[in-house]
């Protein structure tokens, strides 16, 4: 098949990390793989890197009716079989732009489990694509709620290169360059800092388990900027020097292994691949039992899940792993094994192309613009 990727996100995040695991897999498989990214951005830096084809388009709301000529002018020459959106830009213009150039199939990814409520969000819903990859059970749910037909849905979950994530990571260095002691318990966020993260509950439940845990250290790594409010709110408790804002790190392995404990304090969470990559590294996760987090995180056995905004449950959770070694590495060598079993990067990308093949073989367009493509492995 030829298939067109479209990712317009710039940064390097969880979903520019799925895209290229869709894509470089596809190709290895003999497909013909086509990236489309913004200039600029970090995948399509990362996909040059992996020998994957990269067209530099954008995807704006300002310049919508141009983007999308530019971008069906692409499709035209390319012919692809298959264009999968991977962003809500993408969908805009992607999505127009295959319907233009009259694409033979369209597939749309959603990762967010944020509730589609607004009347033009629900109505973009019904256009642009055939059918919907849903990264969770959660993130399916959102999307029935918002009166897309089951049918149209189908769950492949985000996965992660467990051979790689399994590795030891460089926790000595990391603990140095922060100044953290042997004996310091490091609780670790890994996520851009925003409100949905929840690294604000993390911040306000540390005075709760400093009396408990005295050794705590927290470490926030993601993006963020000078003017964050939890900064303003670390420094209102007088827990500067036991709060860390490492801001984004591109080592994000050797953060995760310079960390006793990974949390995930979020209020939205798709799924959470920080938490499988977590996992993978061999930590106990204490995590909420927001959106898809409880189809990664087995509560009691590879972590602790609580209520989104309990600031009780999540300072009781961590107290009780700080204090307790072996039950930190109970949970992060089962954590492992899950790691290895259920998030295979194999099933991501196979389960993928049987949808792409499914959606083509029943919608019967093989010949349209494109030629018949070969059957999928």
């Amino acid at each position: 098949m030829r298939i067109i990727h479209i990712e317009t996100g710039k940064d390097w995040r969880g979903a520019q990390v799925q895209v290229l695991h869709t894509a470089a897999g596809q190709q290895a498989l003999g497909h013909e793989v086509h990236l489309v990214c913004p200039p600029g951005s970090a995948l399509a830096q990362r996909g040059k890197d992996a020998g994957l084809t990269v067209h530099h388009r954008r995807c704006r709301a300002a310049l919508f009716g141009y983007d999308v000529l530019q971008m069906a002018a692409l499709m035209r020459r390319i012919r692809p079989h298959i264009v999968h959106l991977h962003s809500s830009h993408a969908h805009n213009v992607g999505g127009m732009a295959a319907w233009i150039s009259r694409v033979p199939a369209v597939v749309l990814s959603r990762r967010m489990d944020t509730p589609i409520t607004v009347w033009h969000h629900k109505l973009k819903y019904r256009f642009g694509y055939d059918t919907i990859i849903a990264i969770s059970q959660s993130v399916k749910k959102v999307l029935v709620n918002a009166g897309i037909s089951e049918e149209k849905i189908s769950v492949v979950r985000s996965a992660i290169d467990y051979s790689w994530w399994s590795r030891s990571g460089e926790r000595d260095r990391i603990r140095h360059e922060f100044g953290y002691q042997d004996s310091d318990t490091v609780v670790a966020v890994i996520a851009a800092i925003e409100p949905r993260k929840g690294q604000e509950l993390l911040i306000r439940a540390l005075p709760r388990i400093l009396e408990r845990a005295p050794n705590v250290k927290v470490l926030l790594a993601g993006k963020d900027d000078i003017a964050q409010p939890e900064r303003a709110l670390a420094s209102q408790l007088g827990l500067t020097d036991k709060v860390t804002f490492a801001g984004f790190r591109p080592d994000v392995k050797d953060v995760i292994a310079a960390a006793d404990i990974i949390s995930a304090p979020s209020y939205l969470e798709g799924l959470g691949v920080s938490i499988m990559e977590a996992m993978a590294c061999g930590k106990p996760v204490v995590a909420t039992t927001a959106g898809g987090i409880p189809e990664s995180v087995v509560d009691g056995e590879t972590g602790i899940l609580f209520e989104p905004g309990d600031t009780a449950g999540l300072a009781n959770a961590i107290i009780r792993l700080a204090v307790d070694d072996s039950l930190r590495s109970s949970m992060g060598q089962k954590g492992q094994a899950r790691a290895k079993h259920s998030f295979s990067v194999d099933s991501l990308i196979s389960q993928t192309l049987e949808i792409y093949g499914a959606l083509l073989d029943r919608q019967a367009i093989l010949l349209r613009g494109a030629g018949p493509p070969p059957p999928c492995p």
